[in-house]
């Protein structure tokens, strides 16, 4: 599992302002090519508060 605030400083080098929605919207990007929505996740899970988790599918 990993946070928007460890995403923002690994991949782009920034600091996580709290309200920065970088992080979000390329997920929506990443969902969108592997073919799911947040309310039907099979590979990227939310949680809530905590960040995103990569997760194998059965």
């Amino acid at each position: 599992m990993i946070s928007k605030r460890e995403l923002l400083a690994e991949v782009w080098r920034q600091p996580y302002g709290g309200g920065d929605k970088t992080v979000d919207v390329h997920l929506s990007w990443l969902r969108k090519k592997l073919g799911e929505t947040a309310a039907e996740a099979r590979y990227l899970h939310t949680v809530r508060g905590v960040g995103v988790k990569l997760v194998v599918p059965d």
